[in-house]
């Protein structure tokens, strides 16, 4: 039963970091560009706006898995952790998802997922 815990907890690690590091590298790549779009000689914010509120969504998802991986840790002993199938399920298979298309996106190009973008 502890293995299963251990597991669940790096599991939650590895989905935290994902949904922490790739949006704010992405944030701080595109900011100057969001912030700076301009559209009939009016600047445009609404993009930057909604690109901070879904980074804000990130840092709470992370937030969650941070405290899923604690939880998982501590109560690796037990039957019952305590963390809903839902966070389970949707952890583990968004780090499929994206750990398929850095490895896929590494075959095709050579380059790192996401990493390897730059703003117009």
């Amino acid at each position: 039963m502890a293995l299963k815990g251990i597991l669940w907890g790096i599991i939650f690690i590895i989905s935290a970091l994902i949904y922490i590091i790739i949006p704010g590298y992405l944030i701080a790549i595109y900011w100057d560009a969001l912030a700076n779009l301009v559209i009939d000689g009016k600047p445009v914010y609404t993009y930057a706006l909604f690109f901070l509120f879904l980074y804000i969504i990130t840092i709470i998802i992370s937030l969650i898995y941070i405290a899923a991986t604690c939880r998982a840790f501590i109560q690796r002993n037990s039957e019952d952790m305590g963390i809903p199938r839902a966070v389970k399920g949707f952890g583990l298979i968004s780090d499929i998802i994206i750990i398929t298309l850095f490895i896929v996106w590494y075959i095709l190009f050579q380059e790192i997922a996401f990493f390897v973008l730059t703003p117009p």
